[in-house]
């Protein structure tokens, strides 16, 4: 899936909803070198984000809970609640 795709499918970040550059994320991580695991990689587990919430969640202390029902973003550091979103 390219950028073009990934503006387009997804309409912006998962987190803030901005629409600017936009990267990819996997939930459950491929770590450095990749993956063969198809799980990984599945549409299931990637995720839509801007640089700045995609910065935010590997090196700011964000954590990403996602379920069928909702994804949650909450920060490490201080335990408070970022963002949550429902899926209908």
């Amino acid at each position: 899936m390219n950028r073009c795709t990934i503006r387009i499918r997804f309409m912006g970040c998962s987190i803030c909803s901005t629409r600017g550059e936009l990267d990819r994320h996997h939930v459950i991580p491929k770590r450095m070198g990749g993956s063969r695991d198809k799980q990984v990689h599945a549409q299931s587990n990637l995720l839509t984000l801007c640089r700045r919430c995609h910065r935010n969640v590997h090196e700011g202390g964000w954590v990403l809970t996602q379920s069928e029902t909702e994804l949650r973003v909450t920060d490490k550091r201080t335990g408070t609640e970022v963002m949550r979103r429902l899926y209908r």
